[in-house]
């Protein structure tokens, strides 16, 4: 029978161990990679990825195509739909790559990361989490460690109400941008959509009122070792990712039970019509809530 040395068995460790770790590595990136590019699909869809490759490949998209479109997208008339597409894919894809390397050079720069590949990793996965309203966490923590960078909180809290308010919402947004440094500004004036104002009001409403609510029931409970600002802030984010994103800050159980019932709440009622969040929508709140207000 053949015996290894004990000199033997270790250099077959020190040759093996590196290149198992290399294995797990690259498997696991490639995990992180696939949740990723689900998270694309969950959170923009099927119709609009699958419809954009034939955009950019100057494929025609036929009538039928362009009333499932419709369908999908929750669209009144087929007018636009392709515009809609290509526009809606374009800001978003563009956030995502925009603020993760603004994340990745905040986070290198401002010392949570001390390697550069960890600051790019994270900083990407978090703006793809938050811009697709995915709050999905691959570490355990959520985005816990920066509970007390309210600036980097705030950044967040821009992605997810964007990924939020709607994708009509945004080529209204960006056709009223175009509109106001062309020359017709003086000679016409801009009109947004109807969707677009009941979006942007009931999103708004739910914002504060949720920020409001979750202040007072944990101002002297679980904020109640923070100032004011952070009461504020840590308010408002709660109020905003409950309905959209899910990421967290705190342990949830440290919360009240009533808390916990306006968190159930806002998770009910989710983002607006044609967007990357669920929930039975905005606008369908804000609708109930002016017929009986009107009855």
């Amino acid at each position: 029978m053949y015996h290894l040395s004990i000199c033997s068995l270790w250099l077959l460790v020190q040759l093996a161990l590196p290149a198992y770790l290399l294995s797990q590595l690259v498997k696991y990136l490639m995990n992180v990679a696939l949740l990723e590019i689900l998270f694309q699909v969950g959170g923009l869809g099927i119709m609009m990825i699958s419809t954009f490759f034939f955009i950019i490949s100057k494929r025609k998209v036929t009538l039928k195509q362009r009333q499932l479109i419709m369908t999908d997208m929750n669209q009144p008339r087929l007018s636009g739909i392709v515009r809609l597409i290509r526009t809606t894919f374009t800001i978003l894809l563009g956030l995502q790559v925009f603020s993760g390397v603004a994340f990745s050079f905040y986070l290198k720069l401002s010392g949570y990361f001390h390697q550069w590949v960890d600051a790019f990793y994270y900083g990407f996965y978090i703006s793809i989490s938050a811009v697709t309203n995915s709050g999905f966490d691959v570490t355990g923590y959520s985005v816990s460690p920066y509970a007390n960078d309210f600036l980097f909180l705030l950044a967040i809290m821009v992605l997810i109400f964007i990924g939020g308010i709607g994708f009509p919402v945004l080529v209204d947004v960006k056709e009223w941008l175009s509109f106001k440094f062309s020359k017709r500004f003086n000679s016409f004036r801009f009109r947004f959509s109807l969707f677009t104002k009941i979006a942007l009001l009931s999103s708004v409403i739910l914002f504060i009122g949720g920020t409001l609510v979750i202040f007072f029931l944990e101002k002297n409970h679980l904020f109640n070792h923070m100032d004011i600002l952070g009461q504020g802030i840590n308010s408002m984010f709660y109020s905003i990712t409950t309905r959209n994103a899910g990421l967290q800050i705190h342990d949830l159980n440290d919360f009240q039970t009533t808390t916990l019932m306006i968190f159930a709440l806002l998770m009910f009622i989710g983002c607006s019509p044609s967007s990357v969040g669920g929930g039975i929508r905005t606008t369908t709140i804000m609708i109930i809530g002016l017929y009986l207000f009107a009855f």
